[in-house]
């Protein structure tokens, strides 16, 4: 059922205990995990850890940025430091910027439904948006382990609501653990029956965690590398030129 796919858990946030816990990650069926910290003053720490791990890690590591407005300077601050850049909020300003990676639980932010109104914090403008920049729009089973009750159900509703719209434009998903802590990790299989509950054929449960969170490593790729001047105009060879050491992560596509 599962061969022949690598699947990438794209958010479990940074926390010590992890670092004893890779062989977890691997034997739940992770082929790839970004850790994830909010851009602060302990980010710099955060990423030598990652970067001391990676040597021996049985699943290829990566490094998530989370962070808030103003988003578009924010977010060209972290482009040379992690791998992929996180938003949770201002979801319009988000959908707005090349340079975001995955928009982080925006039905968390919708606190009030209003009268006849589905408010799940992604509209159509916003859900076209991401499609166009190709960012993703994150589902957050943490936040759905941890909910009880009436607000679990609205919290279920709204994620069903956000998938319908991102189907409709074709925005990316990715379906992510948002696990803090090695007991709120969960494997591949369980997530994506998670997903098909929500809405998802299984081919579109599997995608937001295999093919999805690829593309949007490639498109981390594809920001550093100098040999690609613009979107669709690379460099095959550089002849007597000199190669740049790096280019401007910004502005390319």
């Amino acid at each position: 059922m599962w061969s022949g796919l690598e699947y990438c858990n794209l958010h479990v946030g940074w926390n010590l205990e992890f670092s004893e816990k890779l062989d977890q990650l691997e034997s739940l069926g992770w082929h790839c995990v970004c850790f994830t910290k909010e851009f602060d003053s302990g980010f710099r720490d955060f990423l030598r850890d990652i970067n001391a791990l990676r040597k021996d890690s049985p699943v290829k590591l990566c490094t998530g940025a989370l962070i808030n407005k103003p988003v578009r300077r924010n977010a060209r601050k972290v482009l040379d430091k992690a791998d992929l850049v996180f938003v949770e909020g201002e979801a319009r300003e988000a959908s707005e910027c090349w340079e975001v990676d995955i928009l982080s639980r925006p039905e968390k932010e919708a606190e009030r439904d209003y009268m006849k109104q589905r408010n799940s914090g992604v509209d159509h403008v916003i859900a076209r948006n991401m499609s166009e920049r190709f960012i993703a729009l994150e589902l957050n089973f943490s936040d759905i382990l941890h909910s009880r009750g009436r607000a679990r159900a609205t919290l279920l509703g709204r994620m069903r609501q956000n998938i319908k719209v991102a189907l409709k434009y074709s925005t990316p998903l990715v379906f992510t653990t948002g696990s803090d802590r090695p007991s709120d990790l969960r494997g591949p299989g369980e997530m994506v029956s998670l997903a098909k509950v929500l809405g998802l054929s299984e081919g579109e449960a599997k995608a937001t965690m295999s093919s999805t969170p690829l593309r949007l490593m490639e498109k981390s790729g594809k920001r550093r590398d100098p040999n690609i001047l613009l979107k669709g105009l690379e460099v095959v060879d550089w002849g007597t030129l000199r190669k740049p050491s790096r280019k401007k992560m910004y502005g390319w596509y």
